[in-house]
């Protein structure tokens, strides 16, 4: 079993807690679980405003480079 580095962390707080050999409040100590998982929702959330935000002529641009690369891969499936 492999252990990620966020739960390796979080139960190295959880025995500095536990051992009062810290005394920090249980947001610090959980802290390698939501921290990540804040930053991934508010990427996610800027990502979802810059889309709703996206000028008509960007949109078109996309559009056509998504169909352009649609196109490539048709032909590559091809050959």
């Amino acid at each position: 079993m492999k252990i990620t580095f966020p739960a390796l962390l979080f139960l190295v707080l959880l025995v500095l807690k536990a051992t009062h050999t810290v005394d920090w409040s249980w947001w610090i100590i959980w802290a390698p679980f939501w921290v990540p998982l804040s930053v991934a929702a508010v990427c996610f959330v800027l990502y979802g405003l810059a889309l709703l935000f996206e000028s008509e002529e960007a949109r078109k641009q996309r559009k056509v480079v998504e169909a352009l690369q649609r196109y490539s891969n048709a032909l590559r499936k091809r050959s």
